[in-house]
């Protein structure tokens, strides 16, 4: 931009001065400075008064455009420091993101490893009380068994001891119709009345 201004003045400039604007363009201010000081008496003359005016002009524009360039640039930096600030930000919210995640995720390995043991655990023991319910069931079956046995043989015990008490009752009436089998039939009463108090024990 700066050095479009200059070229326009120095189209305007007759003579040498033309020269000395592009000079003035292409070495800066300060090497233009330089050459100003060994060409004092050219841009001191009357003639080369009014256009070493717009060369100061020119210069001053080309400081300001400078000094607008610095701040734009500036104003960048600034924009991408704050954008650099978000992204730190944003980088470290992700950053405390997954190291929660990454916790989150040990504490589910360790609860799920707890959870297998504790299963293991838990089928040991159910295995254990299977057992215990399996060995029960048998016991009982056999309880049962036993028992069903032992009603059979109170059973044929009864039998046995009604038909023998039948057996007894018959002989004790032969005997009773003789005189001298009434002492002996008494006696086997006696006997039948022992054995049926034995049976009941034993039932």
């Amino acid at each position: 931009m700066l050095a479009g201004l200059v070229g326009e003045v120095g189209k305007k400039l007759p003579g040498p001065l033309t020269k000395n604007l592009g000079l003035f363009s292409a070495l800066g201010a300060e090497g233009f400075q330089k050459y100003v000081n060994k060409s004092w008496k050219l841009f001191l003359s009357e003639k080369n008064a009014k256009y070493w005016m717009e060369a100061s002009l020119a210069c001053s524009i080309r400081s300001a455009v400078a000094q607008i360039k610095s701040l734009v640039a500036m104003r960048e930096l600034k924009k991408k420091a704050a954008n650099a600030l978000e992204a730190m930000s944003w980088t470290n919210q992700i950053k405390e993101c997954l190291d929660s995640t990454v916790a989150l995720a040990e504490s589910a390995k360790l609860a799920y490893e707890k959870a297998m043991l504790d299963m293991a655990e838990a089928k040991s023991q159910i295995a254990i009380l299977t057992k215990k319910l399996e060995d029960t069931m048998n016991a009982q079956k056999i309880a049962i068994e036993a028992l069903e046995a032992a009603n059979g043989e109170k059973h044929r015990l009864r039998n046995e001891a009604s038909a023998r008490q039948e057996e007894i009752l018959k002989l004790k009436t032969i005997l009773e119709e003789c005189p001298k089998g009434r002492v002996e039939a008494e006696n086997i009463n006696d006997s039948v009345i022992d054995e049926k108090e034995d049976l009941a024990k034993k039932l």
